[in-house]
């Protein structure tokens, strides 16, 4: 059973990894906060969807698991390097057991892969991170990006209405059975 204590402990590591790793751009952080051993899993949608927001050498590491801190290292990398005004804002962040929730929204202008050109492209996410020992053990990333392939315009219009509107993921779900 985890403490208050415990649990408010496990949130600060995580609010570390946005703080010093995201929004100030210190990847050395990486080090001190995940477990050497630690697993990361980006679930962006394919690599399809992930390719055109992150240059296309991401996408190919998006689309297996990391399987240390060093691969997380990477990939982290990577996207800042996509975006690198990036601003990630914590909308939400819960604790329970081991288990650190977080959605997050970001602002940022994207600068490499599919039109790369500058543009503002929002984003936001839900991550899982798993806190062990006061280390980061787990990272599953589930960003929407929807909105950022929409800003983009790599999304279809009729694709990015039937997404966007209310409800219709659902009945997009149902159709295609």
């Amino acid at each position: 059973m985890s403490t208050p204590g415990t649990l408010e402990a496990n949130k600060a590591v995580v609010q570390s990894f946005f703080d010093q790793v995201v929004n100030k751009r210190d990847m050395t952080a990486i080090a001190d906060l995940f477990a050497p051993d630690s697993r990361g899993t980006l679930e962006a949608g394919g690599s399809t969807a992930f390719e055109a927001v992150a240059k296309p050498s991401a996408a190919a590491a998006a689309a297996m698991p990391a399987q240390s801190a060093q691969a997380i290292h990477t990939i982290t990398e990577q996207a800042l390097e996509a975006f690198p005004n990036m601003r990630v804002q914590i909308d939400l962040m819960v604790a329970e057991g081991d288990t650190v929730v977080v959605r997050w929204t970001e602002t940022s202008n994207h600068f490499t892969g599919v039109s790369g050109n500058g543009q503002h492209v929002p984003m936001s996410s839900i991550d899982f991170f798993t806190v062990q020992n006061g280390k980061i053990t787990s990272l599953v990333s589930r960003p929407d990006l929807t909105g950022a392939l929409k800003a983009l315009n790599v999304l279809p219009d009729e694709l990015s209405s039937r997404l966007t509107a209310p409800n219709q993921g659902a009945k997009l779900f149902r159709a295609s059975r």
